[in-house]
């Protein structure tokens, strides 16, 4: 870990509990992993924005903001370290930053 001590507040980060209202209950509790974007991942990146910016488009149109990010991961100014999915507790991955 290149010198840092572990601290346990950086586990909270990957732990996520919804209660219900009124609840002292968990409704659903999500673990999710963050990490660096692999070159496999770029399909299914794809299908999330699309998925995240469809009910914002016109009908009749495709979202652009999947293919902006394809543009972007092609270009000069891309920077890979910056590129992150998350990754549900079964590997799969359900977002992009």
């Amino acid at each position: 870990m290149s010198g840092r001590t572990w601290n346990p507040a950086y586990r909270q980060l990957s732990t996520r509990e919804n209660r219900l209202p009124g609840s002292t209950t968990s409704a659903h509790t999500a673990s999710v992993l963050i990490r660096r974007e692999l070159p496999s991942d770029a399909d299914t990146i794809t299908a999330i924005h699309h998925d995240a910016f469809r009910a914002s488009t016109p009908a009749g149109h495709e979202p652009v903001e999947p293919g902006l990010v394809v543009a972007l991961r092609a270009g000069p100014a891309w920077i890979p370290q910056l590129s992150l999915v998350a990754e549900d507790s079964t590997g799969t991955v359900i977002g992009h930053v």
